[in-house]
């Protein structure tokens, strides 16, 4: 039996482990030879040499490797030229290696290194790239390293990171010698004399440094140029008060004054607090006693104006008077910062809006006389005139003076008043069935909000004016037949708009037919939300006449009718959206009827149904409201508190949370929900009565006594708070208090007399008899109840 060459082997592993692969490969290549001529059976002769042949190609890939650790140590020296012609020969090497997957694996990780490597290659040319000048250039490239460094998953973590922060620091080198550049051109630029330019170009640095990284560098370096920039700030500044100076002594104040107020403008800019405070004072010593000095005058003629008789009678002077004083109040408003300053304001201020109060007054007394008095059009004058006044006064907090606005809503209320008239008249004209007289009405009262001030209250008045607008025309409708005429109507369109649609497919050029086809598809949709709009007003109608069901069925019909709009799916989403709110208005109507004829399940169904329409407020509301009546209180307070949730500024909504939890004998709970009612409401005297009965529930009588009292101090009618005052007071044994208390609450509501009124009066005898005989045995001692 031939012995297999397995000494050749041996010896190649010895000579691939003492680094000597060439020859190591010369071994097997022998060996190979050898099993080729000596090995008889084939099937044996070929394994035998594809095991030699798997064997060099890990002798390839150990000296391929051996060259990968000399190109890494050329690269820990930054040599990085002959570190990738070795990882290149390492590539070569590999080319020998028969097995696909060790060389591909391999290969692989070569190339990766010599990618790496080239990076490293292209930070070093950064380097010199920053050395001629070119930082920009310089910096893209760190950058751009900097990102594929991140990115990278072969690179060890600690390699990583030391990596990055290498090139942080590169970057913000760079940019470092960028700024330094550019300091030294500012520097030359302050030399010449050339201020402004210089300030631009350190800004431009100061910004540079958002762009670094933030080390210690970072902040060392804003320091520097925030220094930088006071310097020349303070010295342009300077130069502003040396013109100052030499422009007074030409006696030119004006001049002077404008460089001065330049001055100031310019120290605003200084990042040195203490040097802006030094540099406010030392303009200010200048410049306020000269902006004194001009405004002297302004005020005196004011004050003159002011004086004339029959002052407040004349608009014209009035304004001349207030603008002078304005004049003098802007002037001082440019002073330098000093208690003068803010004393000095506070004066003319004061003066403006005395002033223009005198203007004020008389026309608002005037105008709401004439409001009284039905002559609307002379109260508007009135108060026009009132409120040209008011746009001089000066206000405490930014915007317009609280005088104007409260002008603003006494003329908003007398055109209310006015489209309140042209209402009733059009609701009588609705009444006899006058239909087009109605509808000019109305219209007429939409002009009227036109001349309002934009307010929550003129938005109202509009919306109340359109609502009553489309309700009025689905009558008219109705009265004359033509509801199905109008339906009808849109049938006919629709059909005439579909041949036309037929008619567009038919064109040739494909983008007039697209254009075409769109244009009438567009059409048939505004029809058919013309449809649902008139039946959406029919379920108005008839939910305002509380016919509920019917409504209900209009406002599913509309629903069904929005999938008839097509390719649209924002008309759609509008369209549905509308439905859907003036839907949830009329369930939430039909709700607070359930409500007030007791009809709580039914109220809790409408709520739902509105509630699975749409997220709404009033539905959890009238839902809260069902369940407390109905003795659900631990259902009434979770929808009290998803109605707070989106509302919680609603004292209203907090009292009936806190009665919800009276009514559960959970006091502090309750409580604490009254407390936050009167903290938004603080004159909430139901509130204050609801807490009464709470304290007294808890046996807390004179906590329940201190809350009547203040319930009666802010409703001095409230006949229940008598009443429960003066029967806490006799559970205390304070019987006098309580008859006093009782008899309050009985003179408020005579109704209410009967037993009681009885009983005191027996009460009262019993004391007198008493009075009377004890008087009789002790003459001489006065006897005290």
């Amino acid at each position: 039996m031939f012995k297999k060459p397995d000494s050749l082997v041996e010896e190649s592993n010895d000579l691939k482990l003492k680094g000597k692969f060439d020859e190591a490969i010369e071994k097997l290549k022998d060996a190979i030879d050898l099993a080729r001529s000596k090995i008889r059976d084939t099937d044996e002769r070929l394994k035998e040499v594809e095991k030699i042949k798997s064997k060099m190609d890990y002798v390839y890939l150990a000296k391929a490797q051996s060259k990968e650790k000399e190109a890494a140590n050329f690269k820990s020296q930054e040599k990085y030229d002959q570190a990738l012609e070795l990882y290149k020969e390492a590539l070569q090497i590999l080319e020998n290696v028969k097995e696909e997957h060790i060389k591909e694996k391999e290969s692989v990780i070569i190339n990766k290194k010599i990618d790496f490597l080239k990076l490293k290659k292209e930070v070093e040319n950064a380097k010199d790239l920053s050395a001629q000048g070119a930082f920009d250039e310089a910096i893209t490239t760190y950058k751009n390293a900097l990102e594929v460094i991140i990115s990278s998953e072969e690179l060890e973590a600690q390699e990583k990171d030391q990596e990055t922060q290498g090139l942080k620091n590169k970057i913000n080198s760079t940019y470092k010698a960028k700024i330094e550049n550019q300091i030294e051109r500012a520097n030359s630029l302050e030399e010449k004399g050339d201020i402004q330019e210089a300030l631009e170009i350190v800004n431009e640095s100061l910004k540079l440094t958002e762009e670094m990284y933030d080390f210690d560098d970072k902040k060392i370096e804003q320091a520097k140029l925030k220094g930088f920039i006071d310097k020349l700030y303070s010295k342009k500044i300077k130069n502003k008060i040396s013109t100052a100076n030499k422009l007074l002594s030409e006696d030119k104040k004006d001049q002077a004054l404008e460089e001065l107020i330049q001055g100031l403008d310019l120290k605003e800019s200084l990042y040195n607090t203490e040097d802006r405070e030094n540099l406010t004072q030392e303009i200010g010593n200048i410049l306020n006693p000269l902006i004194l000095e001009k405004v002297k005058p302004l005020v005196e003629q004011g004050n003159k104006l002011a004086e004339k008789e029959d002052f407040e009678e004349d608009t014209i002077t009035i304004n001349k008077a207030v603008r002078l004083y304005r004049e003098a109040y802007d002037l001082v408003d440019k002073m330098a910062d000093s208690n003068e300053k803010k004393a000095k304001l506070k004066e003319l201020s004061e003066i403006i809006n005395q002033t223009c109060m005198r203007g004020i007054n008389p026309r608002k007394i005037k105008g709401v006389q004439l409001i009284d008095e039905l002559k609307l059009e002379e109260a508007i004058s009135e108060l026009y005139s009132a409120l040209s006044i008011a746009k001089n006064m000066i206000s405490e907090i930014k915007g317009e003076h609280f005088e104007s606005q409260a002008i603003k809503d006494l003329v908003n209320k007398v055109y209310s008043a006015e489209i309140y008239d042209i209402l009733e008249e059009a609701s009588k004209e609705t009444a006899a069935q006058n239909y087009d007289t109605a509808l000019e009405k109305y219209e007429d009262a939409l002009k009227v909000t036109n001349k309002m001030y934009l307010s929550e209250d003129m938005e109202n008045e509009e919306k109340k004016i359109k609502n009553l607008i489309k309700q009025t025309e689905v009558k008219k409708y109705i009265a004359e037949g033509n509801l199905l005429v109008q339906q009808k109507q849109f049938g006919e369109e629709i059909e005439k708009l579909k041949q036309e649609l037929e008619e567009a497919s038919k064109i040739e050029d494909d983008e007039l037919r697209y254009k075409k086809i769109n244009q009438v598809k567009q059409l048939i949709n505004e029809v058919h939300v013309k449809e649902i709009n008139l039946i959406i007003e029919q379920a108005v109608q008839h939910a305002d006449q509380q016919e509920f069901e019917s409504s209900f069925q209009e406002y599913e019909k509309a629903l069904e009718n929005v999938s008839l709009i097509e390719d649209n799916e924002e008309l759609q989403e509008n369209t549905t959206s509308k439905i859907k709110q003036s839907y949830v208005e009329a369930l939430n109507s039909k709700a607070k009827f359930d409500i007030s004829h007791e009809n709580y399940d039914a109220a809790i169904q409408a709520t739902q149904k509105a509630l699975n329409l749409t997220e709404n407020i009033e539905s959890h509301y009238k839902m809260a409201i069902a369940f407390s009546y109905k003795g659900e209180y631990e259902n009434a307070i979770d929808q009290y508190n998803k109605t707070l949730e989106k509302e919680p500024e609603n004292p209203e909504t907090w009292k009936n949370l806190g009665l919800a939890y009276k009514y559960q004998n959970a006091y502090d709970k309750a409580l604490d929900s009254f407390n936050k009612a009167i903290s938004l409401k603080q004159d909430y005297a139901l509130v204050y009565y609801h807490m009464a009965n709470t304290y007294r529930m808890m046996g807390e009588a004179q906590n329940a006594m201190e809350m009547y009292q203040k319930t009666i101090s802010i409703d001095p009618k409230y006949v229940n708070a008598w009443l429960f005052l003066g029967y806490t007071q006799f559970e205390v044994k304070q019987y006098d208090e309580a008859i006093e208390s009782m008899e309050k609450g009985l003179e408020l509501n005579p109704e209410l007399k009967g037993e009681l009124s009885e009983l005191i009066s027996n009460y009262n005898k019993i004391k007198r008899d008493i009075v009377g005989k004890l008087s009789n045995l002790f003459q001489d001692k006065p006897i005290k109840f």
